[in-house]
């Protein structure tokens, strides 16, 4: 089973400006009361309460104060004593308390913790989607609050570890000594239709993130390879209009040259590899 370690998007996010959806402000906006956000939330992800999941919208207001942005915040309902056995017992966790654990690491300001809790959970989700598909009648909403989960730190979580290249060979490490179990009884947190698959699905899909990760560490761990990333960053941040000046499309073609050449003296599949000569591999 191929699957995508790290999409298009969250490769470039590694170069390039947040892809979060913003909503303009403007005089109209109102917030919704505490009640009707919890009713809000009890509709749109029904699957939160029978987890034990707290969903909140935390209102970002961004650098520009003319736009804002609503992140999803999830926690466990019983604080830090679900995420102290996720913690301590990552094998037997199901991805839908990864990924609430990564977001509650990650926002404490545990960057090491919350990278691994995230890359096992992404194999956690893709193993357990494969052998406990969703039910049909509810396979949409379920999709739709793994997307959720998954994504509510992804793209913050992953551009800063990628600019801590150490602590990312930390992750790398713990990753491959990690395995994963079933408890008698599993169940992933969503109801399902059992499916057989292969005994080393799970082998299969940890080496497959594995070979996405792995080389992204050992490039960013060299000087002059983090430096062009962080080049290519700064040019793709800068407003549209300034993107557009030449002496920035010069720095930026100058850094990606730099990547490509790197990529290749070091043989290994890295940003521009993945995302720029070769996307759909």
């Amino acid at each position: 089973m191929k699957i995508a370690f790290l999409p298009i998007s969250i490769l470039i996010s590694i170069i390039a400006i947040s892809s979060d959806i913003y909503a303009q402000k403007n005089d109209s906006d109102q917030e919704m009361t505490p009640r009707e956000q919890a009713d809000f939330l009890d509709t749109m992800f029904p699957l939160a309460k029978q987890n034990g999941i707290d969903m909140n919208i935390v209102r970002v207001d961004s650098q520009d104060n003319n736009i804002v942005r609503n992140d999803f915040v999830a926690t466990f309902k019983d604080g830090r004593k679900t995420l102290e056995q996720v913690i301590s017992h990552p094998e037997t966790a199901t991805a839908i308390q990864l990924f609430v654990a990564t977001d509650m690491t990650y926002r404490s300001g545990n960057l090491h913790e919350a990278g691994f809790l995230f890359h096992a959970g992404c194999v956690r989700l893709y193993h357990d989607l494969e052998k406990y598909p969703p039910r049909e009648s509810d396979a949409g909403n379920t999709k739709w609050f793994l997307n959720v989960l998954e994504n509510s730190v992804r793209i913050d979580l992953v551009r800063n570890l990628y600019s801590h290249p150490k602590i990312l060979v930390e992750v790398v490490k713990q990753l491959e000594a990690w395995n994963m179990k079933e408890q008698p009884g599993y169940k992933p947190g969503w109801e399902y239709t059992p499916k057989d698959v292969p005994a080393d699905l799970f082998a299969a899909l940890k080496a497959e993130v594995l070979e996405g990760l792995k080389p992204l560490s050992v490039l960013l761990n060299i000087p002059e390879y983090f430096e062009a990333v962080s080049t290519m960053r700064e040019c793709n941040e800068l407003p549209l209009d300034q993107q557009e000046d030449k002496a920035v499309a010069q720095r930026r073609s100058k850094a990606e040259d730099v990547m490509r050449r790197i990529e290749k003296e070091q043989n290994l599949r890295g940003i521009i590899y993945q995302s720029v000569d070769h996307p759909a591999e």
